[in-house]
């Protein structure tokens, strides 16, 4: 189990439970559904009204629920199993009250002051987000115990900048305990939401994505649903017609010319997937799917113009265009168009070899400012090393040029 967070705060607590399946003799009814029914799973049928549907199912060894419907006049279906339910109207499906061997007992509970003692903190993020260890985050104050509550939260005192490469100090933390089944009780008081955001709660296997991924739970940004999302490896397919057994749809349901999809290939690299409905996951070694080209010509110089009607912008965006020589970075690459995420101005970089360096007078040529023009004192730098690899240089980026100027 994983926790995610961008923004704001979880209040939370998990309990996990376990059962295993051992066929035995029915309690009485707890409950029915009306327009409901399981889906497959059929003992036996037995014609008569709704109301011996119960009786005949505790007569049944092995019935763990039953559905009734008009069929030759009525009849009781009696199921080995409780689910998969669908709508149907007409129908009645009622369940049994378990026995003791068919009830989840308490495994393991995840709450109180003691919480992240069984949560392992990980490292990294990246553009979205810096996962911060246990000591920091505490002392951050994004994760504590108050009124009762566990809260994880995110930093919301200083401001990022846009071409920071790492996002807004949060965590990321990963359960010690691993399972192969269960039953997952996740109880929150509240879960961020709007711009900025992406709580997770989610379960993998070993080799992702070869032994799947099960996001339980995810939010991003203004979603007001829950998006439920599997990665998994080659040769995972869904039926379409399976979206009777839960409310909500498929993303990509539809193909090229907006005709339901009978099979729906959930392989996590499929290329019939509709990218631009799916969420690309932090955990993912690859991001969404998009192109980079290259000229065919090679130019030693010359003036190039770039004639663009549009330009993507926003989060999630990285549209660049730039010129670069042999063996990089010793023979230069001059980004001459980037803009990363929500950045209203052009950045341009230069990548370059050892033995640039660059006065910090040099920017009365140009509009806009450096990006490293400061030392760790505050103090302005009279000259800035623009090698590539340079452990001064505060930052990839030599300047900015501001286009709005």
């Amino acid at each position: 189990m994983i926790f995610n967070l961008i923004k704001s705060f979880y209040f939370i607590s998990i309990i996990t439970y376990f059962c295993e399946r051992v066929s035995a003799q029915s309690g009485p009814c707890i409950k029915t559904y009306t327009d409901l029914a399981i889906n497959g799973n059929d003992l036996n049928g037995v014609q008569g009204s709704s109301s011996l549907c119960c009786q005949l199912c505790q007569q049944k060894r092995g019935c763990l629920a039953y559905t009734w419907d008009n069929f030759n006049g009525g009849t009781c279906w009696l199921k080995s199993d409780t689910q998969p339910l669908y709508s149907k109207n007409g129908s009645i499906s009622g369940l049994m009250l378990p026995d003791s061997t068919h009830t989840y007992s308490l495994n393991k509970t995840y709450s109180g002051p003691n919480f992240f003692n069984d949560w392992i903190f990980e490292g990294g993020g990246g553009n979205v987000a810096d996962w911060v260890n246990e000591s920091l985050a505490r002392d951050l104050g994004i994760i504590g115990y108050q009124n009762n509550s566990v809260y994880i939260a995110v930093d919301h005192t200083n401001v990022i900048p846009n071409n920071s490469w790492w996002g807004r100090p949060t965590i990321r933390i990963q359960s010690k305990y691993l399972y192969n089944s269960g039953l997952f009780v996740l109880n929150m008081n509240h879960m961020p939401t709007g711009p900025g955001t992406w709580p997770a709660f989610w379960t993998y296997g070993p080799h992702w994505p070869n032994n799947g991924e099960i996001d339980i739970l995810e939010g991003v940004y203004a979603m007001d649903y829950d998006q439920i999302t599997l990665h998994v490896g080659e040769g995972c397919t869904m039926r379409h017609n399976d979206s009777q057994f839960f409310t909500g749809k498929y993303v990509d349901d539809k193909g090229s010319n907006g005709e339901l999809k009978q099979v729906l290939d959930c392989y996590q690299y499929s290329k019939s997937r509709v990218d631009h409905a799916n969420i690309i996951p932090n955990t993912s070694s690859k991001g969404r799917p998009t192109t980079r080209i290259q000229s065919k010509y090679l130019y030693n110089s010359g003036l190039f113009i770039l004639n663009l009607n549009h330009m993507p912008s926003g989060n999630g965006t990285y549209p660049s265009f730039w010129t670069y020589g042999p063996s990089w970075p010793n023979n230069g690459e001059i980004d001459i168009l980037e803009g990363v995420y929500a950045m209203d101005y052009d950045q341009i970089t230069l990548h370059v070899g050892d033995g640039c360096t660059m006065q910090y007078n040099d920017s009365l040529f140009f509009t806009g400012r450096y990006v490293d023009d400061k030392d760790s004192t505050g103090q302005y730098k009279q000259v800035l090393n623009c090698y590539q690899y340079s452990k001064s240089s505060m930052s990839l980026s030599a300047f900015f040029v501001n286009i709005q100027d």
